[in-house]
């Protein structure tokens, strides 16, 4: 045979059991004649890519599992393989699904070999392989999986069977069972359901039998070493079984309480719990192996207690030995305060200086977290028992009744609510020597994880007890608080030099502020107490230091308006002196933290401020700098953010200090992306502060955006966003005389964002749109226009129903209408010039085919109307959408209708048929016009906006007022008329319909003839309010002042242009015979009272 590993890189290779073992051994680095382990693991792994797909690949590598003779790692490697290939291609809608035969063949094979495979982790993994079998197959494909696996428990737990069958057939059923239970399908959780008293039957009995065995050996004779041996072996199994049992009776059960064999699983499991317990004091139990295998069963007890609770909290409570059940983990918890927070540790404890041994034990803090678990749930029954039950049935909200008087009478009693609050504020709360170890070695990573173990309370028992205490406090006010402050108020004086007392009580005080703030005067307290405490120095002060900065944080957004915000700064201000060896690295980081929440609330008082500002955001920077760790550079970056928001323009001074700092920030952070995106957010909150007096630093921004937005690279992919908020908002504060050619040259980099199409379209549309406003002349040149439109183009065939798609036109509607509204006259020197720049616009709209989709989809959505058949697919667009296109077919017709006809005409869509009573002649003479201007006049009434309403009406009094296109309006003249008379009395405000004032008769024309009101907070300074905010807030308003929704009075437009018909027609007479014979006397009458002529 040729040389393998060069077949294996060319030529194909044959499927049969010994290339794959060959393959095998080249995969795991090995075979003969390799050149090298490397090279064979290429060429190996190649080689089983290029045989996924072949017809019985996967049973050949099952297999060679299935020879035990061969080593374990070349096993374990077929079955991972088999594995990915049943990821990959066991479904049946997966591409080159395995064939129905292999399946069986596979999972047949699978199950025997599982039961007596003797190697642990073989059987592990291959117990993993079954269970996503069972998750595709069960129970529709392979119904009687659990039976024979049951038939298996049932002969391995005869007397004679080999011990080792019952091990594998445990390890085999665990990742099964895992699996199943977390299924979602409904018919999948109800067959788990159907086959669970019968597996808990068989496996309960099992796991009894087990236990009494290994609980009869006498302790003092397991020393030697076959006793010894075959109690390990022993535990181990029960413990595979107590795992399988704890997940079946949670998902295999609605009520588990009302099953016998469950309750009486539940009960043994307690005595079990309760003979167990006193072990876990035992300082050497971790290092035993017996001893830790028990531990394993207490921690799976709690495992089960919790997620009872949880799952099914009616029968948690329901369910034996209830009270005895929660009393052992109050005991549980007590003991674990002692030693965690024990009266020698508070009178000795320093920072980095107690013992390097831990004193808690794993096991101990696990079941005390347990413990604490337990009782979260248990007061979430009682007082939140409409988000914990589920009801089904009647007798449900029995249960849940009998549940919850059970727990309030008999568990949360006072005498027991006040001790558990005792405990936590004095033992949880207090640190132990472990944490305080870890601050003074590792003050960073420290603080970080403070911060981030308060989210992951469940893992966390000083987290969970913090929890715990506001849940009492907020469940019992009444009775907790006045204690609370009674103990508060005793020790929270300046001569109590219990420093951790004192630390866990403020911790107490602050978790509790939203029950405390009519109780307690926190701002008294501030004045008198807090103030001189910071002063003091004397060792471990920095614990109060840091927690009377998280203090602050918690109450100041609490009570905004009545603490005294000038002593708060002072305090912080103190906190960030690096002089100040009480100020270690902790404690101003965690400052600079909770600053943001002292700075956040809207009460924010500059002049408060002012005397700290430049300290606090200098020690701010510094810190930066200082830290090491992204994440908390990060949250620091923020709380200066949130300062530049509050500051606005009196960030000024401090602006530049700030700027300087963000450029060598922005060079450490290499590869952090994250730490880049909040640079930019940072930047991009002091372009909005500065407004205009950010111009200067255009030169440091423009650089940054340009790389961020560079196509293919990788900023773009992290940066993005961010970067297009900073160039919005660099554009949105811009003056237009200040517009710089390195800021307008960014307006290409937005044609590939708008290319991609992705969540950054709506950013990109808003740019498109603050470039059109800020210039003109940039977005409609030939570099510019040509390429966006047809862009724009592209989006029309994917608009759907949904709201994302909607939106999105909507801005593409928008970005039009700013382009053609930059085309007004007012925007060139001479009519002709703006004529030119309209044809152009006029020709780009045609040629890229936006035109011709757009009228497309008009047409669509009218035919659709005149005959909605129920059989008739509906319109792509209708409603507001439809009304977004008459906008910008409005905006193009009011300058030059000559024009817009001939683009209409020019960008005709394929031919629909014809709606009903459409006139042939009609046909013939204006295909679009047919079909566009009655439908035009048929949406008239559902455009809801009056200021669209009478951008139409403009628009379509256009078509008659100019000579080119008045023939088309003629066969129209009826429907226009009743359109003038809606119109005009909607905007008429004067009851004088014969008045001389221009204004009145249309309450939109407050720009009409000579006479300007003024828009509201018009001429207002840029003080965050009213027009003016920013240079794009005046752009807009000066835009308009040149809309004709607002220049033109409807009433004289409208006059107007039929005066120069009936000039034109020849007289009254002439205009009467060809523009009124056909029109109903009702609309001429109803437009004749309107008094325009």
């Amino acid at each position: 045979m040729p040389s393998f590993s060069i077949e294996a890189e060319g030529a194909a290779v044959p499927l049969n059991h010994d290339n794959i073992l060959r393959t095998l051994e080249l995969a795991r680095g090995g075979g003969a004649g390799a050149n090298s382990a490397q090279k064979n693991m290429v060429i190996g792994a190649q080689q089983l890519r290029n045989w996924e797909t072949h017809a019985g690949f996967y049973s050949l590598l099952q297999e060679v599992y299935l020879v035990s003779s061969l080593p374990s790692d070349l096993r374990l490697l077929a079955l991972i393989q088999l594995k990915n290939g049943i990821d990959s291609h066991w479904r049946k809608t997966s591409p080159k699904a395995l064939p129905k035969e292999e399946k069986t063949h596979i999972k047949n094979h699978a199950l025997e070999a599982g039961v007596q495979e003797p190697q642990a982790n073989l059987a592990k993994f291959n117990g993993l392989i079954l269970a996503k079998i069972a998750r595709y197959e069960f129970p529709n494909e392979w119904p009687t999986l659990i039976s024979e696996l049951l038939d298996h428990l049932r002969r391995a737990a005869e007397p004679s069977a080999n011990p080792q069958y019952m091990t594998s057939t445990l390890t085999t059923l665990l990742p099964i069972v895992k699996e199943l239970s977390t299924g979602r399908l409904m018919k999948m959780r109800s067959s788990l359901q159907q086959v669970a008293p019968e597996v808990i039957q068989v496996l309960g009995r099992i796991y009894g039998n087990i236990v009494q065995q290994w609980a009869s050996f006498p302790t003092d004779q397991l020393g030697g070493h076959n006793l010894r041996g075959e109690a390990l072996q022993l535990l181990q199994r029960s413990l595979l079984a107590l795992k399988i049992l704890r997940r079946l009776i949670i998902a295999g059960y609605e009520h588990p309480n009302k099953d016998k064999d469950v309750e009486g699983f539940w009960s043994f499991t307690q005595n079990q719990f309760s003979q167990l317990y006193p072990m876990v004091g035992d300082a050497l139990a971790e290092h035993d192996p017996i001893k830790s295998l028990k531990l394993s069963h207490l921690r799976q007890f709690a495992k089960f207690h919790v997620d009872m609770a949880r799952t099914h909290p009616a029968a948690f409570v329901l369910l034996p030995h209830f009270p005895d059940l929660l009393d052992a983990y109050m005991n549980l918890i007590v003991e674990l305060g002692n030693r965690f927070g024990s009266p020698e540790l508070q009178q000795n404890a320093k920072i980095g200086t107690d013992g390097d041994a831990k004193e808690s034990k794993p096991s101990f803090e696990i079941l005390g977290l347990k413990g604490l678990l337990v009782f979260r749930a248990c007061l979430k029954m009682a007082f939140n028992p409409a988000q914990t039950f589920k009801f089904q049935r009647p007798e449900d909200k029995e249960e849940r009744g009998r549940a919850v008087d059970l727990i309030k009478t008999s568990i949360f009693t006072d005498e027991f609510v006040f001790r558990m609050m005792e405990i936590l504020v004095t033992k949880y709360f207090v640190f132990n020597e472990e944490e305080l170890r870890n601050w003074e070695d590792e003050p960073e990573e420290w603080e970080k994880r403070e911060e981030e173990i308060a989210d992951a309370w469940e893992f966390s028992f000083r987290s969970c007890a913090e929890k715990l205490f506001l849940d009492l406090v907020i469940n019992f006010k009444a009775l907790l608080v006045p204690g609370l402050l009674g103990v508060f108020k005793q020790y929270a004086s300046v001569d109590n030099q219990d420093v951790l007392l004192k630390e866990s009580l403020y911790s107490a005080i602050g978790l509790a502020a939203p029950c405390l703030e009519d109780a307690l005067d926190f701002n008294d307290f501030l004045k008198s107490t807090l103030v001189q405490e910071i002063s003091i120095q004397r060792p471990r002060y920095n614990l109060l230091r840091r927690r009377i900065a998280i203090l602050l944080g918690q109450w100041v957004p609490i009570k905004p308006a009545e603490l005294d915000r000038k002593i708060v700064y002072a305090i912080f201000q103190s906190l960030f002196d690096s002089s100040n060896q009480l100020n270690d690295q902790v404690v101003r980081v965690t400052a600079g933290r909770q600053l943001r929440n002292v700075l956040d609330p809207f009460e924010f008082q500059f002049e408060d401020f002012e005397p700290y500002a430049t300290f606090l955001l200098s020690s701010l920077m510094k810190l930066i700098s200082e830290v090491e760790l992204p994440e908390t550079k990060m949250a620091i970056l923020e709380t200066v953010r949130v300062a530049v928001v509050k500051l606005e323009r009196k960030l000024l001074p401090y602006a530049d200090t700030l700027m300087s700092l963000l450029p060598p920030l922005w060079d450490q952070s290499q590869d952090e992306h994250l730490m880049k995106q909040a640079i930019l957010t940072m930047i991009t909150a002091i372009i909005n502060a500065l407004g205009p007096d950010s111009l200067k630093y255009h030169s440091l921004i423009i650089p940054l955006i340009r790389n961020s937005l560079e196509p293919e690279s990788e900023s773009l992919i992290y940066l993005l966003e961010e970067a297009l908020d900073l160039l919005l908002a660099i554009i949105q504060q811009t003056p237009t005389e200040a517009a710089s050619s390195e800021l307008l040259s960014l307006s290409a980099s937005i044609i590939p964002i708008l290319e991609l199409g992705t969540d950054s379209l709506r950013q990109a549309l808003e740019i498109c749109d603050s470039f059109t406003l800020l210039s003109p002349s940039t977005m409609l040149s030939t570099t510019i226009c040509p390429k966006v439109l047809p862009i724009f183009t592209n989006f029309l065939p994917t608009i759907s129903s949904t709201t994302q798609a909607r939106n999105q036109i909507a801005q593409i509607s928008t970005v039009l209408e700013s382009l053609v509204r930059s085309t007004s006259l007012d925007s060139f020197d001479d009519q002709q010039v703006q004529r030119n720049v309209y044809t152009r616009f006029l020709q780009i709209l045609v040629s890229s085919s936006l035109l011709t989709k757009i009228l497309a989809a008009l047409q669509e959505s009218y035919t659709y109307t005149l005959d909605p058949r129920p059989a008739r697919k509906p319109p792509s667009i209708s409603g507001v959408t439809e009304t977004d296109f008459y906008t910008v077919l409005a905006r193009l017709t009011i300058p030059f209708p000559d024009l817009f006809a001939e683009a209409i005409n020019a960008a005709t869509p394929p031919p629909l048929p014809s709606p009903p009573h459409t006139n042939d002649q009609q046909q013939q003479t204006s295909p679009a016009m047919t079909f566009l201007l009655p439908a035009w006049f048929l949406h008239f009434d559902s455009i809801a906006d009056i200021n669209r309403k009478k951008l139409s009406a403009l628009a379509l009094t256009s078509l008659i007022a100019s000579k080119s296109t008045r023939e088309l309006m003629r066969p129209h003249f009826s429907s226009i008329l009743s359109l003038w008379t809606d119109i005009v009395t909607e905007l008429s405000d004067s009851s004088d319909p014969g008045s001389v004032n221009p204004l009145d008769g249309d309450y939109l024309a407050i720009y009409s003839s000579s006479i300007v009101q003024p828009q509201p907070g018009e001429g207002a300074q840029r003080d965050g309010s009213g027009w003016g905010d920013t240079a794009e807030d005046e752009r807009r308003r000066q835009r308009s002042k040149r809309d004709p929704v607002f220049t033109v009075n409807i009433r004289g437009g409208v006059a107007e242009a039929v005066r120069g018909l009936i000039v034109d027609e020849g007289g009254e007479e002439a205009f009467k015979e060809r523009w009124l014979g056909g029109v109903d006397e009702v609309v001429v009458r109803g437009f004749a009272g309107l008094g325009l002529l």
